[in-house]
């Protein structure tokens, strides 16, 4: 999802709040791994 916001707005966000049904380990990573990928 923060993938898509940054391609749909030419930005990335600086935070995200999302509800228990995008918790998971594995978003945990893809987050952690995007986050890295952009600087922040």
């Amino acid at each position: 999802m923060t993938e898509q916001t940054a391609a749909n707005t030419g930005q990335v966000p600086d935070q995200g709040l999302a509800d228990s049904d995008y918790y998971s380990a594995d978003n945990l990573d893809r987050a952690a791994e995007f986050a890295a990928e952009q600087g922040i």
